[in-house]
């Protein structure tokens, strides 16, 4: 399925939303009836999709903690560490290649990295443009991930050097961000676009 298609995204929520009522249903009342603290993330998650808005999103979170506890550790990878003011630089760089290369809001940036840091920063900095990620897996052949770049309309992918070889046998090079594993240029202030309900996080098929 597309998630693309607004058809195909109703109907996916449409059924999970029925095996979770019927779920439900079949639970004790006291833990169904359980009612989270209103202020916490897990009851923000239960909200009505109408009220959902930007405060809930991941940037945000994000956001919030780069402001409160800038000097904190917000990834690990092995020896590397990045505190949240170090990702938010990273994610600027990152999110500015991709605006330089014409990726916007909506459009689709392709992730083909090893499973480390840079695959994570490389998530916040497409969602802090509004583009939407499809994961692209080093392990798979090439026809497997030519399948994902054209049939989910990838328009950047995101790589490694070491990669990049393949990267172009699906884009052209100048439609392929390099990603580093450390910015280039001294700390910027982070700015994501504000995340609205009906943005995709993630495109795929199967």
């Amino acid at each position: 399925f597309y998630f693309l298609e607004p058809s195909t995204r109703a109907a996916l929520c449409a059924s999970v939303t029925g095996h979770i009522e019927q779920w439900l249903a079949e639970r004790p009342a006291s833990i169904v009836a359980a009612a989270p603290d209103a202020n916490t993330r897990v009851a923000a998650c239960l909200r009505a999709v109408d009220d959902w808005g930007d405060a809930q999103s991941v940037l945000a979170a994000i956001r919030e903690k780069v402001v409160r506890m800038p000097d904190a550790l917000a990834l690990k990878d092995g020896e590397r560490e990045w505190t949240y003011r170090q990702l938010a630089s990273h994610a600027v760089e990152l999110a500015d290649a991709f605006r330089a290369a014409g990726v916007g809001r909506q459009d689709v940036v392709g992730v083909l990295l090893p499973h480390g840091a840079e695959y994570v920063l490389t998530i916040v900095a497409a969602w802090s443009i509004g583009a939407s990620v499809c994961l692209l897996e080093t392990s798979w052949p090439d026809s497997l991930v030519g399948e994902f770049v054209a049939s989910c309309r990838v328009a950047q992918i995101a790589t490694s050097p070491a990669l990049l070889a393949r990267a172009t046998r699906h884009l052209p090079d100048a439609r392929c961000t390099l990603v580093g594993d450390r910015p280039s240029h001294a700390e910027r202030e982070w700015t994501p676009v504000a995340a609205r309900r009906d943005d995709i996080a993630f495109v795929s098929l199967t």
